[in-house]
């Protein structure tokens, strides 16, 4: 028996749309064991049934991609730490946690980049997976027919601070949400705010960060659906904090360079349940 440890996520870090992805302290825990059928313990109820489990068909579609015959396995969810939904990245630890747990069964075979392309054909969004995988802060790309994705180092004087809310926004829905096509100009305004995010990151440089975020492609369009989102960011900004939207939402990161900022988002008066969660960047390990 082994066991495979993944990460929460957040993508798009604001200007990053399908690109950027930040990895964090929040994890999940799977424990892989060989078994003489395929069995389920410790998931939710709706999880048990094994045509329907996320981590079982991940770990089944790493063997097919290298065409072995897969060995059975008992796998159990001995740690939930990641929200089920909401923009943490959850189905992307569990798509990963079972290419992982696959990987270490069939003895290592698997590159990073191979876990990432299995990855990214299971979840749609390789900004997410990449950021499970690598660790830090990653900028994903198309490579040929495959993904890559680069890891970024992130400064200590940075505080990460995740609010989820007790409602969802479904992906289906934050993605109709978005336009069916963007100028050219702001495109580009995008682009030029997408590669000086790492610089910022490293240099723990907030202001910089709150300029760069601004997007055009997709909060404009997501923040609408996320009622108190708009408070979220206003507070997060009043404190010297800024706030993107974490995924497709309805969680917000707020990130800053001071304690202030979460304080005030946990003594925030809102309508809705929101679970104010300090978080720290996570650059891998244990897999």
């Amino acid at each position: 028996m082994f066991k495979v440890k993944v990460s929460a996520t957040s993508a798009n870090v604001g200007c990053g749309f399908d690109v950027l992805g930040l990895s964090f302290d929040l994890f999940n825990v799977y424990s892989f064991k060989e078994s003489d059928e395929f069995s389920l313990k410790g998931f939710a109820p709706r999880y048990l049934d094994i045509n329907k489990n996320l981590v079982l068909s991940s770990y089944l579609k790493a063997y097919e991609y290298a065409g072995k015959i897969p060995v059975k396995v008992e796998i159990c969810e001995e740690e939930r730490n990641i929200p089920r939904a909401g923009g943490l990245g959850s189905s992307a630890s569990c798509a990963v946690a079972g290419i992982m747990g696959a990987n270490k069964m069939m003895g290592g075979i698997l590159s990073k980049e191979e876990m990432l392309l299995i990855a990214t054909e299971i979840d749609g969004h390789a900004d997410n997976v990449s950021a499970v995988i690598y660790g830090g802060l990653t900028a994903c790309f198309k490579d040929g027919n495959g993904y890559s994705a680069i890891s970024y180092g992130v400064s200590e004087k940075l505080k990460f601070t995740v609010c989820y809310p007790d409602f969802y926004v479904s992906t289906e829905m934050a993605r109709q949400a978005l336009p069916k096509t963007i100028e050219v100009k702001k495109a580009v305004e995008n682009m030029s705010h997408i590669v000086n995010m790492p610089y910022a990151f490293e240099k723990g440089d907030i202001a910089l960060i709150r300029k760069l975020v601004g997007d055009n492609i997709h909060e404009p369009y997501r923040i609408k659906l996320i009622d108190e989102g708009e408070l979220i960011r206003s507070t997060a900004e009043r404190f010297g904090g800024v706030a993107v939207i974490s995924g497709s939402g309805a969680t917000m990161l707020v990130m800053s360079d001071n304690d202030e900022c979460e304080k005030a988002l946990k003594e925030l008066k809102t309508k809705n349940k929101w679970t104010i969660r300090s978080v720290k960047p996570y650059f891998g390990g244990e897999l």
